[in-house]
């Protein structure tokens, strides 16, 4: 499922992620793979995906075909954003709803805008963060290892890179090389 994590350290807000990719027994290596990258730059914000690789594209398509759809104003301007590209999801992309008591997309995301980090889980639900967060399988290896090194890092960009790197040596699901963006 990989990680992605992002983090705000004096006005300066970075996102990053491993490269895995695979699907059921194959690993696709990132040197042989042109699309490794998860991070993407959808409007104002920095967004990053885990789980299924399909998001990739779907997130990229969106962002080309369906720009009008997204607002990362603030959480709720975000979920009502979810909602939108939920019915496009289910409607042109032919997405199978998964989850228990919601019609969710499978779907999760770390989202950088405005100073600060916004997680959506596959249910649709938009949590936000002012320090530092992580989505995917190395969320537990990335939110300790940030907590203990978020006091000493200089920059955000530094910490993401350090967290990644940490979580991918713990987390099976999560492999270097490590992609890193600061949103301008």
């Amino acid at each position: 499922m990989s990680i992605v994590f992002g983090a705000i350290i004096n006005g300066e807000l970075a996102i990053g992620s491993d490269s895995k990719s695979s699907e059921e027994n194959l690993l696709y290596p990132a040197e042989e793979k042109l699309t490794w990258h998860k991070i993407h730059k959808i409007g104002p914000a920095l967004v990053g995906p885990v789980g299924n690789s399909m998001y990739h594209t779907v997130l990229e398509n969106l962002a080309q075909n369906h720009s009008d759809i997204f607002d990362f104003s603030d959480r709720v301007s975000i979920h009502q954003s979810i909602n939108r590209m939920q019915k496009l999801l289910a409607g042109e992309y032919g997405l199978m709803a998964q989850g228990d008591d919601f019609a969710g997309s499978g779907l999760n995301l770390l989202i950088g805008v405005n100073s600060k980090l916004y997680s959506v889980d596959g249910e649709r639900c938009v949590g936000e963060y002012c320090r530092f967060w992580a989505v995917g399988s190395g969320t537990k290896f990335g939110l300790g290892a940030a907590e203990a090194l978020y006091k000493e890092a200089r920059t955000a960009k530094e910490l993401v890179e350090l967290v990644i790197r940490i979580a991918c040596k713990y987390d099976l699901h999560s492999l270097e090389p490590v992609d890193v963006r600061v949103l301008d």
